[in-house]
Protein backbone atom coordinates (compact mmCIF):
# COMPACT_ATOMS: atom_id res chain seq x y z
CA UNK A 1 0.00 0.00 0.00
CA UNK A 2 1.19 3.63 -0.65
CA UNK A 3 0.28 7.02 0.65
CA UNK A 4 1.40 10.12 -2.06
CA UNK A 5 3.95 12.80 -1.19
CA UNK A 6 4.92 16.38 -2.29
CA UNK A 7 7.45 14.54 -4.65
CA UNK A 8 5.03 12.30 -6.27
CA UNK A 9 2.00 14.33 -7.14
CA UNK A 10 3.03 17.94 -6.51
CA UNK A 11 1.65 20.36 -3.87
CA UNK A 12 -0.13 23.41 -5.48
CA UNK A 13 -0.27 24.40 -8.86
CA UNK A 14 2.65 25.02 -10.78
CA UNK A 15 3.99 24.92 -14.71
CA UNK A 16 7.21 23.21 -12.60
CA UNK A 17 4.75 20.08 -11.94
CA UNK A 18 4.01 18.40 -14.46
CA UNK A 19 -0.52 17.69 -14.95
CA UNK A 20 0.07 14.40 -15.21
CA UNK A 21 1.55 12.93 -12.17
CA UNK A 22 -1.60 12.43 -10.35
CA UNK A 23 -2.83 10.16 -13.28
CA UNK A 24 0.38 8.91 -13.79
CA UNK A 25 0.61 7.90 -9.79
CA UNK A 26 -2.84 6.42 -9.80
CA UNK A 27 -1.98 4.08 -12.75
CA UNK A 28 1.10 2.50 -10.89
CA UNK A 29 0.23 2.26 -7.23
CA UNK A 30 -3.57 2.90 -7.34
CA UNK A 31 -6.45 5.28 -5.38
CA UNK A 32 -4.76 8.71 -3.82
CA UNK A 33 -7.11 8.17 -0.62
CA UNK A 34 -7.56 4.49 0.57
CA UNK A 35 -8.68 2.75 3.79
CA UNK A 36 -8.06 -0.74 4.81
CA UNK A 37 -8.71 -3.34 8.10
CA UNK A 38 -5.91 -5.07 9.29
CA UNK A 39 -6.53 -7.20 12.39
CA UNK A 40 -9.65 -5.03 13.15
CA UNK A 41 -7.88 -1.64 12.46
CA UNK A 42 -8.47 0.48 10.65
CA UNK A 43 -5.62 1.98 8.20
CA UNK A 44 -6.69 5.53 6.56
CA UNK A 45 -3.98 6.31 4.07
CA UNK A 46 -4.38 10.29 3.35
CA UNK A 47 -3.80 12.16 0.35
CA UNK A 48 -1.85 15.09 2.39
CA UNK A 49 -1.06 17.18 -0.29
CA UNK A 50 -4.53 17.45 -1.92
CA UNK A 51 -5.97 18.00 1.20
CA UNK A 52 -3.52 21.06 1.96
CA UNK A 53 -4.97 22.39 -1.63
CA UNK A 54 -8.61 21.84 -0.22
CA UNK A 55 -8.41 23.47 2.81
CA UNK A 56 -6.45 26.28 1.15
CA UNK A 57 -9.60 26.72 -0.75
CA UNK A 58 -11.50 26.39 2.46
CA UNK A 59 -9.53 28.99 4.41
CA UNK A 60 -9.83 31.36 1.47
CA UNK A 61 -13.68 30.91 0.92
CA UNK A 62 -14.18 31.96 4.85
CA UNK A 63 -16.14 28.64 5.26
CA UNK A 64 -15.71 26.28 8.35
CA UNK A 65 -15.79 22.87 8.12
CA UNK A 66 -19.06 21.99 9.12
CA UNK A 67 -20.04 24.50 6.41
CA UNK A 68 -18.06 23.46 3.80
CA UNK A 69 -19.05 21.47 0.41
CA UNK A 70 -16.60 18.76 0.02
CA UNK A 71 -14.92 18.20 -3.32
CA UNK A 72 -16.28 14.89 -4.57
CA UNK A 73 -13.78 12.07 -4.63
CA UNK A 74 -11.51 14.50 -2.24
CA UNK A 75 -9.84 13.86 1.15
CA UNK A 76 -12.71 15.68 2.90
CA UNK A 77 -15.13 13.83 1.73
CA UNK A 78 -13.01 10.61 2.29
CA UNK A 79 -12.23 11.72 5.62
CA UNK A 80 -16.03 11.99 6.89
CA UNK A 81 -17.31 8.70 4.93
CA UNK A 82 -14.24 6.72 7.27
CA UNK A 83 -15.82 8.59 9.94
CA UNK A 84 -19.01 7.34 9.19
CA UNK A 85 -18.48 3.57 8.32
CA UNK A 86 -15.69 3.11 10.48
CA UNK A 87 -17.39 0.02 12.97
CA UNK A 88 -15.63 1.51 16.64
CA UNK A 89 -12.49 -0.14 14.92
CA UNK A 90 -9.62 1.63 16.54
CA UNK A 91 -7.75 4.13 13.86
CA UNK A 92 -4.47 4.96 12.49
CA UNK A 93 -4.06 7.73 10.34
CA UNK A 94 -0.99 7.46 7.79
CA UNK A 95 -0.13 11.01 6.56
CA UNK A 96 2.58 12.37 4.56
CA UNK A 97 2.91 15.96 5.45
CA UNK A 98 3.43 16.09 9.79
CA UNK A 99 0.16 17.57 12.13
CA UNK A 100 0.38 21.00 13.58
CA UNK A 101 2.01 21.06 16.65
CA UNK A 102 2.48 23.23 19.68
CA UNK A 103 5.26 21.51 21.16
CA UNK A 104 8.60 21.18 18.81
CA UNK A 105 10.32 18.50 21.21
CA UNK A 106 10.95 15.13 18.86
CA UNK A 107 12.74 13.16 21.24
CA UNK A 108 15.91 11.88 22.02
CA UNK A 109 16.14 9.47 18.95
CA UNK A 110 15.78 12.67 16.64
CA UNK A 111 19.47 13.57 15.19
CA UNK A 112 19.29 16.83 14.45
CA UNK A 113 17.06 20.28 14.84
CA UNK A 114 13.10 19.48 14.86
CA UNK A 115 10.02 19.95 12.65
CA UNK A 116 8.97 23.85 12.39
CA UNK A 117 5.81 25.40 10.24
CA UNK A 118 6.56 26.14 6.71
CA UNK A 119 5.34 26.41 3.02
CA UNK A 120 6.87 26.55 -0.08
CA UNK A 121 6.55 26.28 -4.10
CA UNK A 122 6.14 22.29 -3.24
CA UNK A 123 5.99 21.42 0.02
CA UNK A 124 5.04 22.28 3.59
CA UNK A 125 6.48 21.19 6.47
CA UNK A 126 3.25 20.80 8.71
CA UNK A 127 -0.80 20.74 8.24
CA UNK A 128 -2.38 23.60 9.36
CA UNK A 129 -3.94 23.86 12.84
CA UNK A 130 -7.74 24.13 11.49
CA UNK A 131 -6.72 21.04 9.49
CA UNK A 132 -5.00 18.97 12.11
CA UNK A 133 -7.95 19.42 14.67
CA UNK A 134 -10.18 18.20 11.90
CA UNK A 135 -8.36 15.27 11.37
CA UNK A 136 -8.47 14.75 14.92
CA UNK A 137 -11.91 15.37 15.98
CA UNK A 138 -13.27 13.73 12.86
CA UNK A 139 -10.94 10.52 13.11
CA UNK A 140 -10.05 10.35 16.77
CA UNK A 141 -7.04 7.84 15.22
CA UNK A 142 -5.21 5.45 18.11
CA UNK A 143 -1.70 6.83 16.23
CA UNK A 144 -0.36 8.97 13.76
CA UNK A 145 2.44 8.34 10.55
CA UNK A 146 3.66 10.83 8.89
CA UNK A 147 6.59 11.34 6.88
CA UNK A 148 8.16 14.05 4.69
CA UNK A 149 10.69 15.22 7.24
CA UNK A 150 13.29 12.32 6.84
CA UNK A 151 14.41 12.40 10.60
CA UNK A 152 12.40 10.41 13.17
CA UNK A 153 10.09 12.68 15.48
CA UNK A 154 7.66 11.79 18.20
CA UNK A 155 5.41 14.35 19.30
CA UNK A 156 1.62 14.14 21.16
CA UNK A 157 -1.61 15.92 19.99
CA UNK A 158 -4.96 15.93 22.11
CA UNK A 159 -8.32 15.07 20.73
CA UNK A 160 -11.36 15.80 22.73
CA UNK A 161 -14.35 12.76 22.34
CA UNK A 162 -17.22 12.69 24.74
CA UNK A 163 -16.07 15.39 26.83
CA UNK A 164 -12.64 13.41 27.69
CA UNK A 165 -9.55 14.59 26.39
CA UNK A 166 -7.35 12.15 25.19
CA UNK A 167 -3.52 11.95 23.70
CA UNK A 168 -3.03 10.96 20.46
CA UNK A 169 1.03 9.98 19.43
CA UNK A 170 2.81 11.07 16.34
CA UNK A 171 5.74 9.32 14.72
CA UNK A 172 7.13 11.03 12.01
CA UNK A 173 8.94 7.52 10.65
CA UNK A 174 12.62 7.99 9.43
CA UNK A 175 14.02 7.78 5.75
CA UNK A 176 14.68 4.53 4.76
CA UNK A 177 17.53 6.25 2.38
CA UNK A 178 21.05 7.82 3.80
CA UNK A 179 21.12 9.97 1.12
CA UNK A 180 18.22 11.95 2.68
CA UNK A 181 20.32 14.18 5.44
CA UNK A 182 20.12 11.55 7.83
CA UNK A 183 23.31 9.20 9.28
CA UNK A 184 21.47 6.04 10.25
CA UNK A 185 18.27 5.20 8.23
CA UNK A 186 15.35 3.56 9.57
CA UNK A 187 11.49 2.42 9.54
CA UNK A 188 8.90 2.05 11.90
CA UNK A 189 7.92 -1.63 13.17
CA UNK A 190 4.23 -1.95 13.83
CA UNK A 191 2.42 -4.67 16.05
CA UNK A 192 -1.18 -5.11 16.28
CA UNK A 193 -4.01 -7.10 18.65
CA UNK A 194 -7.33 -7.60 17.63
CA UNK A 195 -9.30 -5.91 19.85
CA UNK A 196 -12.16 -7.46 22.45
CA UNK A 197 -15.69 -6.12 22.12
CA UNK A 198 -16.97 -4.66 25.14
CA UNK A 199 -13.25 -3.55 26.54
CA UNK A 200 -12.34 -0.13 26.81
CA UNK A 201 -8.73 1.05 27.40
CA UNK A 202 -7.10 -1.86 25.99
CA UNK A 203 -3.65 -1.42 24.44
CA UNK A 204 -3.85 -3.05 20.91
CA UNK A 205 -0.98 -2.00 19.18
CA UNK A 206 2.49 -1.11 19.81
CA UNK A 207 5.34 0.47 17.36
CA UNK A 208 8.91 0.93 17.67
CA UNK A 209 11.81 2.80 15.55
CA UNK A 210 14.16 0.49 13.71
CA UNK A 211 17.26 2.21 12.63
CA UNK A 212 19.96 0.54 10.45
CA UNK A 213 24.17 1.00 10.45
CA UNK A 214 25.49 4.15 10.17
CA UNK A 215 27.05 4.29 6.72
CA UNK A 216 29.44 6.75 6.87
CA UNK A 217 31.27 5.49 9.77
CA UNK A 218 31.17 1.93 8.93
CA UNK A 219 32.78 3.75 5.55
CA UNK A 220 35.02 5.30 7.84
CA UNK A 221 36.21 3.17 10.12
CA UNK A 222 36.04 -0.15 7.93
CA UNK A 223 36.06 0.37 4.13
CA UNK A 224 39.00 3.32 4.21
CA UNK A 225 41.16 1.30 6.33
CA UNK A 226 41.15 -1.85 5.06
CA UNK A 227 41.65 -0.37 1.69
CA UNK A 228 44.46 0.99 3.02
CA UNK A 229 45.97 -1.86 4.69
CA UNK A 230 45.48 -3.85 1.62
CA UNK A 231 47.28 -1.08 -0.74
CA UNK A 232 50.47 -1.29 2.02
CA UNK A 233 50.39 -5.38 1.66
CA UNK A 234 50.74 -4.63 -2.25
CA UNK A 235 53.07 -2.22 -1.87
CA UNK A 236 55.22 -4.50 0.65
CA UNK A 237 54.93 -7.40 -1.64
CA UNK A 238 56.36 -5.19 -4.58
CA UNK A 239 59.26 -4.11 -2.84
CA UNK A 240 60.07 -7.15 -1.19
CA UNK A 241 59.93 -8.81 -4.84
CA UNK A 242 62.43 -5.76 -6.31
CA UNK A 243 65.04 -6.15 -3.39
CA UNK A 244 65.08 -10.19 -4.26
CA UNK A 245 66.06 -9.29 -8.18
CA UNK A 246 69.39 -10.09 -8.79
CA UNK A 247 71.70 -7.63 -9.75
CA UNK A 248 72.29 -6.73 -13.78
CA UNK A 249 74.92 -7.87 -15.70
CA UNK A 250 76.71 -6.47 -18.38
CA UNK A 251 76.90 -8.62 -21.30
CA UNK A 252 80.43 -8.37 -22.42
CA UNK A 253 82.91 -8.78 -19.08
CA UNK A 254 85.90 -6.53 -19.37
CA UNK A 255 89.65 -8.22 -19.41
CA UNK A 256 92.82 -6.74 -17.36
CA UNK A 257 95.02 -8.74 -19.70
CA UNK A 258 94.65 -7.57 -24.07
CA UNK A 259 93.81 -10.34 -26.08
CA UNK A 260 96.09 -12.43 -28.13
CA UNK A 261 95.74 -13.62 -31.88
CA UNK A 262 95.45 -17.22 -30.93
CA UNK A 263 92.66 -16.45 -28.41
CA UNK A 264 90.71 -14.89 -31.59
CA UNK A 265 91.37 -17.60 -33.54
CA UNK A 266 90.01 -20.05 -30.82
CA UNK A 267 86.66 -18.45 -30.64
CA UNK A 268 86.00 -17.87 -33.78
CA UNK A 269 86.71 -21.97 -33.98
CA UNK A 270 84.16 -22.67 -30.96
CA UNK A 271 82.21 -20.53 -32.15
CA UNK A 272 81.10 -22.52 -35.53
CA UNK A 273 77.91 -24.05 -35.76
CA UNK A 274 77.93 -27.99 -35.52
CA UNK A 275 77.58 -30.07 -37.84
CA UNK A 276 74.49 -31.13 -39.54
CA UNK A 277 74.84 -34.93 -38.67
CA UNK A 278 74.42 -33.77 -34.74
CA UNK A 279 72.18 -31.53 -35.04
CA UNK A 280 68.66 -32.12 -33.38
CA UNK A 281 66.10 -32.84 -35.75
CA UNK A 282 62.98 -29.95 -34.89
CA UNK A 283 60.63 -32.41 -36.16
CA UNK A 284 60.38 -36.34 -36.57
CA UNK A 285 62.00 -37.09 -33.20
CA UNK A 286 59.82 -35.28 -30.45
CA UNK A 287 56.79 -37.07 -29.81
CA UNK A 288 53.44 -34.46 -30.38
CA UNK A 289 50.29 -34.11 -29.32
CA UNK A 290 47.96 -33.58 -31.49
CA UNK A 291 45.21 -30.81 -31.24
CA UNK A 292 42.84 -31.63 -33.48
CA UNK A 293 40.55 -34.68 -34.58
CA UNK A 294 38.21 -35.38 -36.92
CA UNK A 295 34.57 -35.96 -37.02
CA UNK A 296 31.91 -36.94 -39.25
CA UNK A 297 34.17 -35.58 -41.84
CA UNK A 298 35.06 -32.00 -40.16
CA UNK A 299 38.21 -31.11 -38.35
CA UNK A 300 37.64 -30.41 -34.68
CA UNK A 301 39.68 -28.88 -32.29
CA UNK A 302 40.48 -29.74 -28.41
CA UNK A 303 40.89 -26.62 -26.60
CA UNK A 304 42.03 -27.69 -23.60
CA UNK A 305 45.40 -27.91 -25.81
CA UNK A 306 44.36 -23.88 -26.71
CA UNK A 307 44.31 -23.18 -22.99
CA UNK A 308 46.97 -24.82 -21.78
CA UNK A 309 49.36 -23.24 -24.60
CA UNK A 310 47.39 -19.76 -22.82
CA UNK A 311 48.96 -20.73 -19.54
CA UNK A 312 52.42 -21.67 -20.69
CA UNK A 313 52.73 -18.28 -22.08
CA UNK A 314 51.39 -16.39 -19.02
CA UNK A 315 54.15 -18.14 -17.23
CA UNK A 316 56.97 -16.72 -19.61
CA UNK A 317 55.46 -13.43 -19.52
CA UNK A 318 55.40 -13.90 -15.29
CA UNK A 319 58.90 -13.60 -15.69
CA UNK A 320 59.24 -10.76 -17.41
CA UNK A 321 56.90 -8.71 -14.82
CA UNK A 322 59.01 -10.13 -12.10
CA UNK A 323 61.84 -7.85 -13.70
CA UNK A 324 59.39 -4.52 -13.16
CA UNK A 325 59.96 -1.70 -11.30
CA UNK A 326 58.28 -1.28 -7.65
CA UNK A 327 55.61 1.51 -8.83
CA UNK A 328 54.53 -0.04 -12.43
CA UNK A 329 54.05 -3.38 -10.34
CA UNK A 330 52.48 -1.76 -7.73
CA UNK A 331 49.97 0.10 -9.90
CA UNK A 332 49.38 -3.42 -11.98
CA UNK A 333 48.72 -5.20 -9.28
CA UNK A 334 46.28 -2.77 -7.98
CA UNK A 335 44.75 -2.51 -10.97
CA UNK A 336 44.45 -6.49 -11.27
CA UNK A 337 43.18 -6.72 -7.96
CA UNK A 338 40.19 -4.15 -8.25
CA UNK A 339 38.81 -5.33 -12.00
CA UNK A 340 36.89 -8.19 -10.69
CA UNK A 341 35.19 -6.66 -7.55
CA UNK A 342 34.59 -3.25 -9.56
CA UNK A 343 33.56 -5.24 -12.72
CA UNK A 344 30.84 -6.98 -10.47
CA UNK A 345 29.26 -3.61 -8.25
CA UNK A 346 28.99 -2.23 -11.69
CA UNK A 347 27.07 -4.99 -13.25
CA UNK A 348 25.30 -5.24 -9.75
CA UNK A 349 24.38 -1.61 -9.53
CA UNK A 350 23.30 -1.60 -13.59
CA UNK A 351 21.43 -4.71 -12.90
CA UNK A 352 19.23 -2.94 -10.10
CA UNK A 353 18.80 -0.09 -12.03
CA UNK A 354 17.12 -1.37 -14.79
CA UNK A 355 14.75 -3.74 -12.89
Amino acid sequence: YFIPGNHDIGLRASSLFSPHARSRYQSHFGYLNSWILVANHTFVLLDAPTFVEEDEQRVKSGHAYQDWTPRHGGPIEFVTTVARENQNYPIVLMSHIPLARTSFDCGPLREKGTIRPGAALGYQNTLGKEATAFLLETLHPSVVFSGDDHDYCENYHTSGRGGATTRVREISVKSLSMAMGIKRPGFQLLSLVSPIHGEDDQKTLADVPCFLPDQMTIYLSTYIPLLLVSLFIILGSNALRVHRLPPKRSRRLSSPHPRRVDDESEDRMTSLPQPVSVRTPKSGLRPQIPSSFVLFGRRRRIMCFDLLRHCLTLCRTSRKLNSEGLWVGFLRDSRDIAVFPLTVFVAISFWITIT
